[in-house]
């Protein structure tokens, strides 16, 4: 059944002559101490709107995606198949899921770059995420659309057939998706994950790393982390939020300002690429995109098929309008 849809940009990974849109690593310790009593007021910074300014259903279907997210990462077997960047995948899908509800409607356009700004992932590093997640038995991710030119890659969101009784058991712990904001994307995947489990009250890293499903010492560093950016506090029982908004973190540690480079450096790429497809003879962007079947529907080889038998055409499912999405496989 149909699913909300998201559109991806074929033109993944940058080239060298263009900035670079990841931020270097940093360290902990290159941080000076944060004024934890100097927090000023939530700053107006730009970023997606709340899901209850989304479209209705668009704010129904990104929820329930998302607890089909959350059921994925306590799946061992599927997160040990996502490697040593499962938290780039996590924080990746979480990204996917504020893109399927921005705006009126169902099929919002989102280019690699633009995942990567939201992530602070490399744009070919998302690319290379997306093909994996695509590649699962029974994935989260089925790209309906192969794009062409100024046409993205368009993916149908999808529940696995294996976490389908299991939904009713999972309550996402909010709808509001902390990942993607300039401060915690800059500080890296697994801290943003690990701010995301961080509450009001005290709990012990071990903990920690268990709700966060992260390594303990991944736990650590990132603690140490969030801590020099002054989002995170230890007391007696543990480690829990700081006062302190994310917009002010953005501001000191520069978040705000680097997102808007980034987002500059997107914009003179895609004006460098629409200015490609005009060169072009014909115009790339003519040509319409490529219908592709999921892998599960695709026709075994020819001599797999009874005599006579001829595979079924490729299908493509398109969402209009912004009606309630059905959610199956």
């Amino acid at each position: 059944m149909a699913m909300p849809l998201a559109s991806v940009s074929p033109t993944a990974a940058s080239s060298s002559s263009r900035p670079e849109l990841h931020p270097a690593p940093r360290r902990a310790a290159s941080l000076p101490p944060f004024p934890l009593q100097a927090c000023a007021p939530p700053l107006a910074l730009p970023g997606p709107p709340p899901l209850e300014e989304a479209d209705p259903a668009a704010r129904r279907g990104a929820s329930r995606w998302l607890t089909v997210v959350w059921t994925a990462e306590s799946d061992p077997e599927r997160r040990a198949g996502w490697g040593k960047g499962s938290a780039g995948v996590r924080v990746l899908l979480r990204a996917i899921a504020v893109a399927a509800r921005l705006g009126t409607t169902m099929a919002p356009a989102f280019g690699v770059r633009s995942l990567s700004l939201m992530t602070g992932l490399h744009p070919s590093t998302v690319a290379l995420n997306l093909a994996l997640l695509r590649q699962e038995d029974d994935p989260l991710l089925v790209r309906t659309v192969v794009g062409r030119g100024k046409y993205g890659d368009r993916y149908r969101l999808r529940t696995p057939q294996a976490y389908k009784h299991h939904l009713g058991a999972w309550a996402w712990r909010s709808t509001h998706v902390e990942t993607v904001h300039p401060a915690v994307s800059y500080l890296g995947a697994s801290a943003a994950l690990l701010y995301e489990t961080l509450s009001a009250t005290e709990v012990g890293s071990s903990r920690l790393a268990r709700q966060a499903l992260l390594s303990r010492s991944t736990t650590t560093k990132a603690l140490r982390t969030l801590a020099a950016a002054g989002l995170a506090v230890r007391g007696p029982a543990g480690w829990k939020r700081s006062t302190c908004s994310l917009d002010e973190a953005a501001v000191r540690l520069g978040a705000h300002r680097h997102r808007a480079e980034q987002l500059a450096a997107i914009h003179a790429q895609r004006r460098d690429w629409q200015a490609l497809l005009q060169a072009a003879r014909p115009p790339i962007e003519s040509a319409p995109p490529v219908m592709v079947r999921p892998r599960s529907e695709r026709p075994g080889p020819p001599h797999s098929r009874p005599p006579g038998v001829r595979p079924a055409p490729a299908r493509t499912t398109v969402l209009t309008g912004s009606g309630e999405p059905s959610w199956g496989g």
